[in-house]
């Protein structure tokens, strides 16, 4: 009965499609698909399903709203999943292009404890939620010297909020590939300088 389906995450994309695999659900009856980046996008097209509408910058809930004012309808339903880590504003957002959204838990991020730590030199956050979980495991020392990337600006304000007093790095772009290269740049940087 939606119009379209609203996915953030890789993450959300494979417990997505896991329970839609598990009912033996008609892939076919899926309405519009509407993801905020690339590595959103992928994870769909590992499925043989190549989202509608995807974020082509600002990847993330900014990229995702310029894409909904421009192909939204005023009653269009939405079905926006997403972690139980993450705030109903996306949802309230959408609501204002004149769209009826439902907002829907499909899963919880439960923290797993590590026993061991390996040796690093630099650690990329992906989410909010590893910062969280990282910390909560290690503690704030162990950054201390390090590099830290942040995905997106929710990880950045979530580590700041942390009180991570570390080297933090805010990605290029919200995508894991930008993480990378944000952080090879920063290596190249100190070896000319």
């Amino acid at each position: 009965s939606f119009d379209c389906i609203v996915l953030t995450s890789p993450s959300a994309v494979k417990i997505f499609m896991g329970l839609l695999v598990k009912e033996c659900f008609d892939f076919r009856k899926i309405p519009k698909i509407m993801v905020c980046g690339p590595g959103t996008a992928e994870e769909f097209v590992k499925h043989g399903i190549k989202p509608d509408l995807v974020a082509e910058e600002h990847f993330g809930v900014e990229g995702l709203l310029e894409i909904a004012r421009l192909k939204l309808k005023e009653g269009d339903r939405i079905l926006r999943f997403r972690s139980d880590k993450t705030d109903e504003s996306l949802a309230c957002e959408l609501r204002k292009t004149g769209a009826s959204v439902s907002d829907v838990i499909l899963y919880r991020n439960i923290p797993v404890k590590y026993e061991r730590l390996p040796d690093f030199d630099s650690v990329v956050f992906a989410s909010s939620s590893a910062a969280e979980s990282f910390v909560k495991n290690w503690g704030l020392e162990i950054l201390k010297g390090k590099d830290v990337v942040a995905i997106g600006k929710p990880t950045l304000e979530t580590l700041r909020e942390l009180k991570c007093k570390s080297n933090i790095i805010l990605a290029k772009a919200a995508t894991m590939n930008a993480c990378i290269e944000t952080l090879a740049e920063r290596f190249i940087e100190r070896r000319i300088g």
